[in-house]
């Protein structure tokens, strides 16, 4: 039965391979980043695994509206990631070196196995990359494998719009209490009681509606593994107070959360009450497992040679990328 079902994916042109085969890759990325996963052949009797996303897999989190669907056959392939940075590169002439490269690629493909493996990643992550570094393909790959292997999902969201959609939750919830206070503020002919009103324009008027998508504020805060995006430094407030919300609220929950930024965690940092109110509570200095409240840093970057000409002596610089350490 095995062999024929083997023959089935060989016709359809997809790869097979043991369980353990599978597992040991998986095991081995996992890890580069201090994720503990094992593989024990006593509690599995299968003998193969297919390995990898199915177009039903894809379709359905665009159905459910998990992913966008102009991002519906994501996958994070290092491949591409340099191929960008070639082009860009030559474009430049060589005008900038990437820093962090490989660590920021082992822990992205550490987050992504344990995921494979049905395993959530055992703390926060901030990961910093420019655009073109695959960051919404690595994230739109593991919200679709996370709804692949059942845990609850929630879309890939701005802080910013996750403070919205906060701020609208609350008025839901406070809503019973502003209609009872206007009730009590309506006009009473026996106690003299006016109350003043301004219509606004006569005609068509519109009311202000929040857009946000189809998930609840809950369902964000909830979800098993939840991915948010810091935006830039015009929201750097609101989004610094909803994320360190956001840490501790899901940190009770032991759920970890995942952010991604595309500009200098300096930016935050350097801010002196902003460091003092938000950052020095939310980052980790060390590894630790089991840490969901504070977030493990780790970037990638491009910085500008000097005089156009690497200065990198004695440092191992791939020619074509740029990428220094390769």
């Amino acid at each position: 039965m095995e062999n024929t079902l083997d023959n089935v994916f060989d016709t359809m042109g997809i790869e097979t391979e043991s369980l353990k085969e599978t597992t040991t890759k998986l095991e081995k990325s996992a890890e580069e980043v201090g994720l503990t996963v094992h593989y024990d052949p006593e509690k599995d009797t299968n003998h193969k695994i297919f390995y990898g996303l199915t177009d039903n897999d894809r379709e359905q989190a665009v159905i459910e509206s998990i992913v966008p669907k102009i991002y519906r056959d994501s996958a994070f392939d290092v491949e591409k990631i340099k191929n960008n940075l070639r082009a860009e590169y030559k474009a430049l002439n060589k005008l900038y070196s990437v820093y962090n490269f490989n660590e920021y690629i082992q822990t992205c493909n550490g987050i992504l196995s344990a995921i494979r493996m049905k395993k959530l990643p055992t703390r926060s992550y901030i990961i910093g990359a420019p655009n073109g570094f695959g960051k919404t393909s690595f994230v739109s790959e593991c919200l679709i494998t996370l709804r692949k292997h059942n845990f609850r999902v929630a879309p890939y969201i701005t802080l910013s719009e996750l403070s919205t959609l906060r701020i609208e939750e609350e008025r839901r919830m406070m809503n019973p209490f502003f209609k009872q206070q206007e009730e009590n503020n309506t006009y009473n002919k026996n106690e003299g009681t006016i109350v003043y009103s301004y219509n606004g324009n006569k005609g068509y008027v519109k009311t202000p509606q929040v857009v946000i998508g189809c998930y609840s504020y809950s369902e964000y805060i909830n979800a098993d593994c939840l991915f948010v995006a810091l935006t830039n430094r015009n929201s750097k407030e609101v989004e610094s107070f909803m994320l360190k919300q956001l840490l501790n609220i899901r940190a009770i929950k032991g759920l970890p959360t995942i952010v991604t930024m595309m500009e200098s965690l300096d930016i935050y940092t350097r801010d002196p009450n902003l460091k003092y109110l938000v950052w020095d509570e939310i980052l980790a200095y060390t590894e630790n497992e089991i840490c969901y409240d504070r977030l493990y840093h780790v970037s990638t970057y491009k910085f500008k040679n000097i005089g156009g000409k690497i200065n990198n002596k004695g440092v191992n610089v791939e020619n074509d990328t740029g990428i220094v350490g390769a």
